[in-house]
């Protein structure tokens, strides 16, 4: 039995990690929310074991709590987070710490880590008990050590020491330290130096410069070195040499730049996709206007020749429209994956969920297989709809890379949706490629474990599947036959149903049954093309009037007449569509609850949790007139 403290500014996770130590047969000390709380509990109790969330309720984080109480406390130190960012684990650093877990973790994760910790950290006491040299070998377990004496002649080197060089120990011993471990410049090829009198002379540890490890067998391998004196007491005995293989710590630097450059990517995609929405808002809009001019005009005019004129351009304008609509749906999916992690839960239709997923991967899927869709009956689920998009996206996308290009006649990749036993939503993506060995099966799910080629892949994509699927409560398995057999894999992604409807978006009511009244209708937008848009579809049979701004529309509203709908831009400068609204709410009440918000996406906290609140009054961009009469003619009834 162990004595903890758990130190978690979330009530339940904090719980749930008590729960698991406890019926782990631990002693759980105390579970605090803050570091102040940490550092003055851990000197009250002294615990045997600090398990703590990087970031922390108060003003001192995780890391600088765990560091005030190391300085004191000879305590093992494990973090659970969610965080695993660069700057993150540089903080986490500072109080080296013994573990390093992940949230979301099984039970059974977390009591490994801590069996872990506690195991290190015992073996850490013992060799500071030893004498330097054994302090010093015992702690290069797990890289190379090559030790010298000195005349820098060879006296030991451990197994790792023998894999990485290609020497045997029996071979290496007596022979100069430069003969046996020989390192390159990266660039030039040529020897660095491996320099025992600076060592001698300082009588401390010197880095030596990163090269590559050449190898005896013919290979190279980049290495991270270090070179230091063996000393007793004051008597030199040598030195030692502690060098690791450092190819798996650069793919991870590869790859965590990609994710990095990924979500660079994902930021400017969300703002590109923002504004494009206004002009496609004008185009779409001012086509419609065009389309029914001209069949108005067709209807009055006589000449046959100017009515065969007049289709030809009716023809050409709805052929613009539907590549509007086309470029309407592109941007619908870019903002729908831009930035799935700032999108609040609702009530989410699968269906729709792989519409996006699949018209986003069409691209990957032609030149290699068929693409086969079985859309069944099955029940909404409760979630953030772009990150369910993101895991089919995913699947869909591996499977197609599964199929070699040119045999796409022979080869599909298949989607489903459905039930499974017990009334879930399953979906099934399946494909006819290469399969998935047993090996590598056990593995998938790793972060950054992928079998492409460096550079080809960041190895995230499972690991965020497998996140997301567990963080909506489901389940993600995979299958593929015996090696031999007919190839393929099948992914499974069962989601528990939800209890709410799905969000509605604003319907498109029929034409009213008798004529309305002229309505007075404000129109705030800093673009002019959507203003101009509105007022050439509306004015006809309303009365708009235009504002660039919310402060010119707080002017027109302040001098009246009212207003009996105010179309309002949601992200404009100077002044939002949401300061207007607050603005209104103080002044004018009753015109504040005449807003419709028109929005051509949110990219800030602020914004996206305003669009949650105001869900019935928001006016997506870019919108067809049908829907923008509709809606006004609701507004005037």
């Amino acid at each position: 039995m162990v004595r903890v403290l758990v130190v978690e500014d979330e009530f339940i996770v904090a719980e749930d990690v008590r729960l698991t130590l406890v019926q782990a047969g631990h002693d759980v000390v105390d579970v605090v929310a803050s570091g102040e709380e940490a550092v003055e509990r851990a000197f009250a109790l002294r615990p045997e074991l600090l398990l703590m969330d990087v970031r922390l309720a108060g003003k001192i984080p995780g890391p600088e709590a765990a560091r005030r109480i190391t300085a004191r406390l000879d305590v093992p130190v494990v973090y659970v987070t969610a965080f695993s960012d660069v700057a993150t684990l540089d903080q986490a650093k500072i109080s080296v710490p013994y573990g390093y877990l992940l949230k979301p973790y099984e039970g059974r994760e977390l009591l490994v880590a801590v069996e872990m910790a506690l195991h290190k950290h015992a073996v850490d006491l013992r060799v500071r008990s030893s004498e330097r040299f054994l302090a010093t070998t015992l702690r290069s377990i797990g890289d190379a050590v090559v030790a010298t004496d000195n005349d820098g002649l060879v006296t030991l080197m451990n197994p790792m020491a023998e894999r990485l060089t290609g020497w045997v120990e029996a071979e290496a011993l007596g022979r100069p330290l430069t003969e046996v471990v020989r390192i390159l410049d990266e660039r030039s090829r040529d020897p660095l130096p491996i320099s025992l009198r600076d060592v001698f002379a300082v009588r401390g540890v010197v880095s030596l410069p990163r090269g590559l490890l050449a190898q005896r067998g013919g290979g190279e391998v980049p290495v991270d070195d270090s070179l230091a004196p063996i000393l007793d007491g004051n008597n030199l005995m040598g030195a030692i040499l502690i060098f690791r293989d450092i190819t798996e710590r650069r793919r991870l630097e590869a790859r965590i730049a990609v994710s990095e450059r990924l979500v660079a990517l994902g930021t400017m995609v969300a703002g590109i996709a923002h504004e494009m929405n206004n002009p496609l808002a004008y185009v779409i809009a001012n086509v419609e206007v065009a389309i029914a001019g001209l069949a108005k005009a067709i209807e009055q005019i006589g000449d046959a020749d100017l009515i065969a004129h007049l289709r030809d351009l009716r023809a050409a304008l709805g052929d613009s429209l539907d590549g509007a609509q086309r470029v309407k749906r592109i941007v619908a999916d870019l903002k729908t994956f831009s930035a799935p992690h700032e999108r609040p839960r609702a009530a989410v239709d699968l269906v729709e969920v792989i519409g996006a997923a699949v018209r986003m991967a069409e691209h990957e899927i032609r030149a290699r297989a068929r693409l086969e869709v079985d859309l069944g009956p099955a029940p909404t689920v409760w979630g953030n709809d772009a990150q369910l998009a993101q895991v089919v996206l995913n699947l869909v996308v591996n499977a197609a890379h599964s199929i070699p290009e040119g045999a796409a006649a022979s080869n599909h990749v298949r989607v489903s949706l459905g039930l499974d036993p017990l009334g879930n939503a399953q979906i099934e993506v399946s494909d006819t490629g290469c399969g998935i060995p047993p090996e590598v099966m056990v593995r998938m799910f790793d972060p950054f474990f992928t079998t492409k080629p460096v550079g080809s892949g960041t190895g995230l994509g499972l690991a965020i599947c497998h996140r997301i699927v567990a963080d909506h409560g489901g389940e993600i398995d995979a299958s593929s036959p015996p090696q031999g057999q007919l190839q393929g894999t099948r992914f499974r992604v069962r989601l528990p149903a939800s209890i709410q409807p799905p969000a509605q978006p604003l319907a498109v009511a029929a034409p009213p049954p008798v004529a309305l009244r002229r309505g007075r209708i404000l129109v705030v937008d800093d673009d002019p093309g959507v203003r101009k848009a509105i007022h050439r579809a509306l004015h006809a049979a309303q009365d708009v009037v235009e504002a660039a701004s919310s402060r010119a529309a707080l002017e027109l509203i302040a001098a009246g007449p009212p207003f009996d709908l105010i179309l309002c831009d949601l992200m404009m400068p100077d002044l939002t569509g949401m300061d207007l609204y607050e603005a209104l709410s103080a002044s004018h009440p009753e015109e504040a609850a005449r807003i419709v918000f028109m929005s051509g996406g949110t990219f800030t906290p602020r914004a996206a949790a305003f669009v949650a609140r105001a869900s019935d009054r928001i006016l997506a961009k870019p919108f067809s007139i049908g829907i923008l009469e509709d809606l006004v003619a609701r507004w005037l009834r």
